[in-house]
């Protein structure tokens, strides 16, 4: 989470209240103040550090596409639910507020497939506020995806729902499933776009980018996704915070590069693991895209990764060590060392058993995301680990 804010609460900052897990960094605005700026409620778990920016963050206007007028198309299966199946601008749009307004909207559409494969995204624009009442539900369609700009304020209400599919069905979705959802809705306020209210009782799936609005996140589900605001945002709810790197793209990477890059996710992981999958997540997160190797035959998986972060507007550089993970016997190991990206050759400098008696080993690399997995076998179980490469 990061804020440009250096401004206590109430009036701007960072408050995070009872019962919140962020597994990244929180920051707020240069020179700031992080006792006076952050507020962190009981049992608040922050998985990285809480830091002040080395500088100060610009964030691009957020401004809509011409579109023509939007349509509302009504099920003819179910007179309550109305369907966004392409471009369109709205005013003011009210979803479930009284039984005379929709009380659903289904986003069901895609504006085709770009060359690297992913889904292009319908635009939506709501010119005045956007309410969801207790009855009201905003539901993208499986293989659907929109950028919501909003013109001004989006209110859910308590008992609303904003999801993706029927992902809230699936007892353990998978981290393909996860990402898709996560990319199927984009939030982008506009400047007159001064307050978000989330209080929906389902997981929210989506990202965020309102650089003059006031975040507000109460609802009882967990939020996968990206927050990107630059006045106060308040986390309420008694869910998980899950930051999906996935979803930043330019210019959002150089907005939010200080949270990324710095903190405590880049802790020396080698001779210091919690668990096994602290130490997987740690080496994967730190590796370059596309430099997992699967050796099937022993199985192996072999990663090149960073010693330390790169900085904002530096060249992308090599990576300098590099992991692998193996099974020699029914041990499982790791192996540790530097790399020269010029000769391409690699210095064996650490080796440490990660895990015994253990009697199956897998990888495997998503061929839509930069996530690996690895599959571990005991004698009376599978543990699956993943994490996506974040360089």
């Amino acid at each position: 989470i990061q804020t440009d804010s250096i401004i206590s609460p109430p009036a701007g900052g960072i408050v995070i209240r009872n019962g919140i897990t962020v597994p990244g960094d929180v920051i707020i605005g240069k020179d700031g103040d992080i006792n006076e700026v952050v507020q962190i409620g009981h049992a608040v778990v922050i998985e990285g550090e809480i830091l002040s920016a080395l500088a100060s963050m610009e964030y691009p206007p957020v401004i809509p596409p011409p579109l023509p007028p939007g349509v509302l198309t009504q099920d003819p299966c179910n007179p309550d639910v109305w369907i966004i199946s392409a471009d369109g601008e709205f005013g003011t749009l009210n979803v479930g507020t009284t039984a005379l307004d929709p009380q659903v909207i289904k986003i069901d559409g895609n504006n085709g497939i770009n060359p690297e494969g992913a889904l292009i995204p319908l635009s939506v624009y709501i010119s005045g506020d956007m309410i969801l009442g207790s009855a009201g539900q905003l539901i993208v369609t499986q293989g659907s995806a929109v950028e919501l700009y909003l013109g001004g304020s989006l209110k859910a209400k308590n008992g609303s729902v904003i999801t993706y599919s029927n992902i809230s069905e699936v007892s353990d979705p998978s981290m393909d499933f996860i990402i898709e959802a996560t990319k199927s809705l984009t939030i982008k306020g506009t400047d007159a776009c001064n307050s978000i209210i989330l209080n929906n009782a389902n997981d929210f799936y989506g990202s965020i980018y309102a650089p003059d609005a006031c975040l507000e996140l109460e609802n009882s589900g967990d939020f996968y996704g990206v927050i990107i605001i630059s006045d106060e945002a308040q986390i309420n709810n008694s869910g998980d915070y899950y930051f999906a790197i996935d979803l930043l793209e330019f210019p959002d990477v150089e907005v939010m590069y200080v949270g990324i890059k710095h903190g405590g996710w880049w802790e020396n992981f080698v001779g210091h693991p919690d668990s096994l999958k602290d130490t997987f997540e740690s080496v994967v997160r730190k590796s370059r895209f596309g430099s997992a190797v699967i050796d099937p035959s022993l199985p192996s998986l072999k990663v090149l990764y960073y010693s330390l972060p790169n900085v904002s507007g530096e060249p992308d550089l090599d990576p300098d060590m590099y992991a692998e993970f193996y099974l020699n016997g029914d041990d499982l190991m790791l192996d540790t060392g530097s790399y020269d990206a010029n000769a391409g050759a690699s210095t064996l400098t650490g080796t440490e058993t990660l895990a015994r008696n253990v009697s199956g080993l897998q990888f495997s690399i998503s061929p839509t995301s930069n996530n690996v997995e690895m599959a571990v076998t005991f004698a009376d179980r599978t543990v699956n680990y993943s994490a996506l490469a974040h360089n």
